[in-house]
């Protein structure tokens, strides 16, 4: 519980701090107009086009592999209990002779 509360907290004191020192709002800017903080150079539409799908694309391939790596972990352990269970029972193996 008392973990949980310290991430919380964390969280908390992280969005505080980017939010007092605009750094969100610059991002906002860009993202929504193309303007670069800090010079009076913006980007074109069509380049900030290209950028968030870019960006998107990126994301969705980072979400996919790690979705299908999930599931072939998944789908190899499987196999290999279902290996184990179907190997025969090794019997005798307590008799010392």
């Amino acid at each position: 519980m008392l973990k949980k509360v310290a991430i919380i907290a964390c969280i908390g004191c992280v969005f505080y701090i980017l939010a007092k020192s605009k750094i969100m709002e610059y991002i906002m800017v860009f993202v929504l107009v193309g303007a670069i903080p800090g010079t009076g150079f913006a980007l074109s539409p069509d380049a900030m086009l290209v950028l968030i799908i870019l960006l998107s694309l990126i994301s969705i391939l980072a979400f996919s592999s790690n979705f299908i790596a999930n599931m072939k972990l998944k789908r190899l352990s499987h196999k290999q209990t279902s290996r184990k269970e179907n190997q025969p029972k090794k019997r005798y193996s307590n008799l010392k002779i």
